[in-house]
């Protein structure tokens, strides 16, 4: 007895199929719009409104996590820590809304001027600090080089008040010749920055070499 071929099975009407794509059409949606809205809920917490760069809040937890991989892999990592220098004339001479917008011009040339694995944060009023991973203290001068030249290259407020000549003050510390932990590489990075803000501003500061000698156990 030959068995007979199954015969294929009738091909579904489109009006069955399409309460099924409907459904997977709203699944898709729905999952779009849920991403969409956890991006922007994470921007909204960890971005500056003002300046579009990083935020103080952001701030800690992430060179937590590159401090981290930095002892992990023994690589060094930098922090440069820049002040605008002249924003208070601004604000008492122009008024604060003119020096939100130098602040955001600021940010704008920084940003620009950075490497996309580099971080910038807006630390509080008008200083920055710029986080570089895998950048020793000479590579970070150079960095620093380059913004200094950024803020000085053009005038700010250029359509606002016909130009406003600016500089910044920048002070740098590295991951593990000038600190070891994350509270002494602000805190050096942070010194060498105000450093420069007294004796003259304009200019970029290095954090001084760690006392290696200093916790060397005593010979017997």
């Amino acid at each position: 007895m030959v068995a007979k071929a199954a015969e294929p099975a009738p091909p579904l009407r489109s009006e069955a199929a399409l309460p099924a794509l409907e459904t997977l059409a709203q699944d898709g949606a729905y999952a779009l719009k849920t991403s969409i809205h956890v991006s922007r809920l994470e921007e909204l917490t960890t971005k500056d409104d003002l300046t579009l760069s990083f935020n103080r809040r952001y701030f800690e937890e992430h060179v937590r996590d590159e401090l981290s991989r930095a002892r992990r892999y023994s690589k060094p990592m930098t922090l440069i820590f820049m002040d605008l220098d002249g924003l208070r004339e601004i604000n008492t001479r122009y008024g604060h809304a003119m020096g939100s917008r130098s602040l955001q011009e600021c940010a704008a040339r920084v940003l620009a001027a950075v490497r996309n694995i580099d971080k910038v944060f807006r630390y509080g009023g008008d200083e920055f600090c710029v986080v570089l991973p895998e950048t020793d203290w000479r590579g970070a001068m150079e960095v620093a080089e380059r913004l200094k030249e950024r803020i000085v290259s053009r005038p700010f407020l250029v359509d606002e008040a016909g130009g406003i000549a600016l500089t910044a003050s920048f002070g740098l510390a590295t991951f593990p010749d000038h600190a070891e932990n994350l509270e002494d590489l602000v805190k050096r990075a942070d010194e060498a920055m105000y450093a420069i803000k007294r004796s003259g501003k304009n200019d970029i500061n290095v954090a001084p070499l760690l006392d290696l000698t200093a916790k060397a156990p005593a010979a017997h």
